[in-house]
């Protein structure tokens, strides 16, 4: 970063930038809307540290640079409600310094900059200021994104850029492996035909990959990576996560269904106007190229909150755009723009308020990892205690879509799996899932809400079956093994019997 930023004028807007930014993710530092995603690495970095082998005894659907590093932060910070917050703040916050300083170096102009960088923060944060795999790969695909603007604008430290840029590109796709590949033949246009300039962005591509892929070998789950990492997702995640272009707006970002449509106008409008700026400006060469990145890598789930994790890589484009546009108006013109783009911004600003109001008013519950505030479902307080009062030892199964639930609770998990969804999971994982239950767990969580047709309907519209035979099957082992002990709201706490036993899972299919 210290690279882009050019005298003490930029620094200070640095630090309005992530004051501002940090300000407005605060109130969601307990906040915990729901069980899924966010638990995906924190419980997968959780395993890591207890001597579980990420790919062996944790299936995990990602390259593993998410889970290390958040393995490094937790084993500085501490294993956390609060570090995991920490972390999350924080890299909202670079994010959002990270796109200023893209986007002043694709305008020229720091206040242009720093409104399109904050109004970014407003349009995202709240039921998403979570430890996120989309937020860790957009922090680093904007340090590419700005090295490589970098380059162009101070050929001496070129090189120097170049290698950021790799080494950037090469943790993005470490993180996301889609991402990062776009990412990568995005910021190639800053480099190639510039000889040394290509070959230090190739080399700083390689270093990250080739270190994780090292210790992958070592561990012995090289091969365990490629098929969960690359083959799985490829074959398993696309066909269940259609839903229309931005799905999902609220007021607070509702923007963000606009954002690609109105780039695609302003470019036209601009090449109509400018043609020389557009076509021989290598700064809009490569933002343009970030852009169709960040737009390509909103699919297969183009809702808005895809798109507003995305966004950044688009941003410097509309920044070169509008400035490009508004270079000629006269003053007062460009004051009235200013405003009118600032008074759109207002309904945001009011549904992010709302937002934060809201959480404000929503209960801290205490967990083994700390206070929460959980604006989760109905029961979700009750089984939290009735997990603590259970033996300190004993087991569990959390079934079928809670990966947060076994870090709030600092309980085991037995199955390598944390996700069950029906089009996404095969019987094979149903199945190992039911064997590890029956062999380890004493006790089973359910949430209902996640094996009910309306709510799977609603949340995966392009899902085909919502109660597949595997998930029947399991379900149905499930109800033999485990009797229910207590039901609160959606959740369910079921207990060994005496009937559970292996043969329970045989009849759950491939």
């Amino acid at each position: 970063m210290s690279g882009l930023v050019q005298n003490r004028r930029d620094l200070a807007w640095l630090f309005a930038i992530a004051g501002i930014a940090v300000l407005l993710c605060l109130p969601f530092a307990h906040h915990m809307a729901w069980l899924g995603d966010e638990g995906i690495l924190l419980h997968a970095a959780d395993r890591a540290l207890n001597g579980h082998a990420l790919y062996r005894d944790t299936f995990f659907f990602l390259p593993p640079g998410g889970v290390v590093f958040l393995e490094g932060w937790f084993a500085i910070a501490g294993v956390s409600w609060l570090s995991a917050r920490v972390l999350a703040i924080a890299c909202i916050a670079a994010i959002a310094c990270l796109t200023f300083l893209a986007c002043r170096t694709a305008s020229r102009r720091a206040p242009l900059s720093a409104v399109i960088a904050s109004a970014w923060v407003v349009m995202s944060q709240g039921y998403w200021t979570q430890v996120s795999y989309h937020w860790l790969c957009a922090m680093f695909a904007m340090v590419a994104v700005g090295a490589a603007l970098r380059a162009v604008d101070a050929p001496r430290t070129a090189r120097r850029d170049a290698l950021i840029a790799g080494l950037a590109i090469g943790a993005a796709g470490m993180t996301m492996p889609t991402v990062g590949a776009l990412a990568a033949l995005a910021a190639l246009n800053a480099f190639v035909g510039r000889g040394r300039n290509l070959i230090a962005y190739i080399i700083g591509c390689a270093i990250v990959p080739l270190a994780l892929i090292a210790a992958l070998a070592v561990q012995g789950t090289l091969g365990a990576a490629f098929e969960q990492a690359i083959l799985f997702p490829a074959q398993n995640y696309s066909p269940i996560q259609g839903v229309p272009f931005g799905a999902g707006a609220q007021a607070q970002d509702r923007p963000m269904q606009v954002l690609y449509p109105l780039l695609a106008f302003a470019m036209l409008y601009l090449a109509a106007r400018d043609r020389g700026r557009v076509f021989g400006d290598r700064r809009i060469h490569i933002c343009v190229a970030f852009a169709i990145a960040g737009f390509i890598s909103c699919f297969p789930r183009p809702d808005t909150i895809h798109i507003a994790m995305a966004a950044p890589l688009a941003l410097p484009l509309l920044s070169a755009v509008l400035q490009g546009i508004a270079a000629h108006w006269p003053k007062a013109l460009r004051f009235a723009a200013a405003g009118i783009g600032l008074g759109l911004l207002v309904p945001s600003l009011i549904g992010y308020a709302d937002y934060a109001k809201a959480v404000r008013s929503v209960e801290t519950v205490n967990t083994a990892r700390g206070p929460v505030r959980l604006q989760g479902q109905a029961g979700l307080k009750e089984i939290l205690a009735r997990i603590a009062a259970t033996p300190a030892g004993d087991r569990f199964l959390f079934y079928p879509y809670m990966p947060l639930l076994p870090f709030l609770t600092a309980r085991t998990h037995v199955a390598a799996y944390d996700l069950f969804v029906p089009g996404y999971s095969p019987g094979w994982q149903y199945r190992g899932a039911c064997i590890a239950a029956m062999r380890d767990a004493a006790w089973v969580v359910i949430d209902r809400a996640w094996t009910d047709p309306k709510v799977l309907q609603a949340t995966f519209p392009a899902m085909r079956e919502t109660a597949p035979a595997e998930m029947t099957a399991f379900q149905t082992a499930m109800d033999g093994g485990f009797d229910v002990a207590a039901r609160d709201g959606s959740f369910e706490l079921r207990q060994r019997n005496g009937a559970g036993n292996e043969a329970l899972c045989a009849s759950i299919p491939d």
